[in-house]
């Protein structure tokens, strides 16, 4: 098949879907240089038009053990624990008299 620059999903659903089944291709063979050209055409259409938004990891860990433990209060068990280390109290030391 001729491949052409991916502009509507349907045709990215359709390459991917070609690129999943000779993904396996030797390479300098017609399909490894077929799979080459869709990964190409494939990785441009999503940086078109995919966008990951930016994620802070303990906000994803949060959620993760919410949705999997929900009926553990991770998030008051973290509230407790997690305390940056400019909001922490310093810790007084307590030399015995001798």
């Amino acid at each position: 098949m001729n491949w052409k620059v991916i502009k509507t999903e349907a045709q990215y659903q359709k390459a991917v879907k070609r690129a999943m089944q000779i993904f396996h291709a030797n390479e300098g063979t017609p399909e490894g240089d077929e799979v080459a050209l869709l990964l190409v055409l494939i990785r441009d259409y999503e940086d078109r038009h995919i966008t990951i938004p930016d994620l802070d990891p303990i906000e994803v860990i949060i959620t993760f053990f919410v949705r999997i433990y929900p009926i553990i209060p991770i998030q008051e068990i973290i509230d407790e624990q997690y305390v940056p280390e400019h909001e922490k109290e310093p810790e007084i030391i307590h030399h015995p008299v001798v």
